[in-house]
């Protein structure tokens, strides 16, 4: 039944996704191999459908990309490739990850809560845009919360409402449209951040 085999092929697609994420962010904070080892299989996966022109590989490859060497530049590229192909859970995904990575790389926040405690976050010298700065990380973490609550993850939005303060009045705002192909920062962030 070929509606089953794209059922099996969907869910094994959407299982590899999580699992080279995870592989990769696990890998990074751990000493086990077998997390780089999984990791290494999913991305290998990602890549061989992306170098063959697939329009649904590409969005996930360029997340892993983003993950495996974080810079502005990096996740700004998967934002933008995960908005234009209107995946909106990648885009709150990557925005999150990329004000994580920031407040790490930073070492800041505003409590002791806020603080990303992921040491081998760090940066690759292999991307070419500038190191983080300040309060930069707030423009992500509102994106990311639009974006979760635009997808209905509205516990993730509470959680983040939660951790970070400064995020209650983003809520107001109103969040980017899915008609909208212009995901990321570029098309503006709201005044109240400073």
């Amino acid at each position: 039944n070929p509606l089953f085999c794209l059922i099996l092929l969907s869910g094994q697609n959407l299982r590899l996704t999580y699992t080279a994420f995870a592989c990769i962010l696990l890998g990074k904070t751990s000493k086990r191999k077998l997390y780089s080892k999984w990791g290494s299989t999913a991305n290998a996966f990602w890549k061989k459908l992306a170098k063959a022109g697939s329009v649904n590989a590409q969005p996930i490859q360029a997340c892993i990309e983003a993950l495996e060497e974080p810079s502005i530049d990096g996740f700004e590229e998967a934002i933008r490739i995960c908005g234009d192909a209107r995946l909106t859970n990648l885009v709150a995904l990557m925005s999150e990850r990329c004000a994580l990575w920031i407040l790490e790389f930073n070492q800041m926040g505003e409590l002791p809560d806020e603080r990303c405690k992921i040491p081998s976050l760090k940066g690759s010298s292999k991307r070419s845009s500038p190191p983080p700065e300040g309060d930069e990380y707030k423009q992500y973490l509102v994106q990311a919360l639009w974006n979760y609550q635009s997808w209905g993850a509205l516990g993730k939005v509470d959680r983040l409402m939660a951790r970070f303060a400064f995020l209650r009045s983003a809520v107001l705002e109103k969040p980017p449209s899915d008609s909208d192909s212009e995901h990321h920062f570029s098309s503006g962030i709201p005044s109240f951040i400073g």
